[in-house]
């Protein structure tokens, strides 16, 4: 990051939760604009202390800082290409600013954009093969893109507003399909019966002997969880069983109650007949 905490523009490292400040560049001048190279290993960025601004290039740590494009224009806007060591940068060496190229090194500086009105800020598709930028060349400020080699330039956008700061997106992450290697069937079983294990097929590219112990744990597993289902099952089966026979041994029972009960009521009822015709006799002799 930049910071001009010691007076002027410096560029400072640090690590993702704010400690472990560092203050890279250390000149009279200011240092702004940087930019990583993709292997992390390199910083571009653009300093004006030998006068006018130009874009160099050091190693992470601060090293090794060198002018990479020496030339009495300004040189600004470094992009690091994705895929290879090559700088993109604007540069107004040429009457107006266009995009150039170049090594790390400062080496085989190139002119890719060519018109008489101003192109900038470079940025580099993902796959390093496309770079996109910004022009004026059609009356106002438009986002274009190109090769790499500045050929096939071709304008994104037309409106009369001004389009800036392109910004491209980043290749997706493919999401992991999950494969179903192995499936768990559940069924309706006492809560003491072990649940399934799934295990794992052996990989195509394991050795003869590992395949076999693996085949062999499996089958042992396959065995043991086919002796404990068995025995659950069992135990169910006798619960069952069991629980049928007590229900039957009661039934008699049930049966001999309810008799009783039938008969205690039929001789109620016959000696209430009894006692009413008694009764009657006895009405009928006093008259």
């Amino acid at each position: 990051f930049v910071s001009d905490r010691d007076g002027n523009e410096d560029i400072y490292a640090m690590n993702a939760d704010g400690s472990g400040q560092t203050r890279l560049t250390d000149s009279p001048g200011n240092d702004r604009e940087l930019a990583w190279s993709s292997d992390g290993m390199l910083i571009a960025f653009v300093s004006d202390r030998d006068g006018n601004f130009e874009i160099y290039v050091m190693n992470s740590d601060g090293s090794g800082q060198i002018n990479a494009t020496h030339n009495p224009a300004s040189d600004t806007s470094p992009a690091w290409s994705p895929e290879r060591p090559q700088i993109a940068f604007v540069s107004g060496r040429d009457a107006n600013t266009e995009i150039y190229l170049m090594n790390p090194d400062g080496s085989d500086q190139r002119r890719l954009t060519e018109n008489t009105w101003h192109d900038k800020d470079p940025t580099w598709s993902a796959d390093g093969k496309g770079i996109a930028f910004v022009s004026d060349r059609d009356g106002n400020l438009e986002i274009y893109v190109m090769d790499t080699d500045g050929s096939g330039q071709t304008r994104l956008i037309n409106n009369l507003a001004n389009d800036m700061f392109p910004a491209w997106q980043p290749p997706l992450q493919p999401v992991k399909a999950v494969s179903p290697k192995a499936q768990v069937v559940s069924s309706a079983t006492p809560t003491s019966a072990p649940s399934p294990t799934a295990v794992q097929k052996p990989s195509a590219t394991a050795s003869p002997d590992t395949t076999a112990t693996a085949i062999a744990l499996e089958e042992a597993q396959t065995r043991t969880q086919a002796t404990a289902l068995a025995q659950a099952l069992a135990t169910v089966t006798a619960q069952g069983q069991a629980t049928t026979k007590a229900q039957e041994a009661a039934m008699p029972s049930a049966r001999s109650t309810q008799e009783a009960q039938a008969a205690a009521t039929a001789q109620a009822v016959v000696e209430a007949n009894a006692r009413a015709i008694a009764l009657a006799k006895t009405q009928t002799a006093a008259a």
